[in-house]
């Protein structure tokens, strides 16, 4: 019997770690945190059948039912349009929205955007971000997912839009409402 060597192990329970400690600490519940994974692999595996290097140029995020799809597009790249109409015809997917914008003539500097927003999210002990997500586009930041308080919501938007080099904060961030019984 193979052994796996130390470091594959390590990193290997690392991400197990992580994916727990996501799923434990989302404001959604095991079951929507799961039919909102089958919802975006569905559109994934649609998008990537009809092009391959969609999910390259393009996000697909799944967040309580909301499907938001991203990108810095090529000029004229006809599977935006049809990523809509897949992502309405997903089982599941309550409302669909978009932020596209213009595949730049340069480097807009995203990856150095989204590592300091990540940053900024993870240094901040006041607060969880799990249960939400971004994306940088074109030097634009877009966030996703659901939180429990609106306070929370504007702290992220915040977080985002006191980076250097963002040109604009779009907020898809939803308000989980409390629940029954907890007032």
């Amino acid at each position: 019997m193979r052994r796996l060597p130390p470091l594959l192990l390590a990193l290997l329970l690392a991400g197990c770690a992580s994916t727990v400690y996501k799923a434990a600490t989302d404001e959604r519940s095991l079951g929507d945190q799961a039919a909102d994974a089958r919802i975006c692999t569905s559109i994934r595996s649609s998008l990537t059948a009809k092009d391959s290097g969609a999910l390259t140029v393009m996000d697909v995020f799944c967040h309580d039912q909301l499907v938001v799809l991203t990108g810095a597009l090529p000029p004229n790249y006809a599977l935006a349009k049809e990523a809509v109409g897949i992502a309405k015809a997903t089982s599941g997917v309550r409302r669909v929205e978009t932020y596209y914008v213009p595949k730049p003539a340069q480097d807009t500097g995203d990856t150095g955007i989204s590592v300091k927003l990540k940053a900024k999210l993870v240094g901040d002990t006041s607060m969880t971000t799990a249960g939400t997500d971004f994306a940088v586009v074109g030097g634009n930041v877009v966030l996703v997912g659901v939180v429990d308080d609106k306070a929370k919501a504007d702290k992220i938007v915040a977080h985002a839009r006191s980076i250097e080099g963002v040109k604009s904060v779009k907020s898809f961030i939803q308000v989980k409402p409390p629940a029954k019984g907890s007032q």
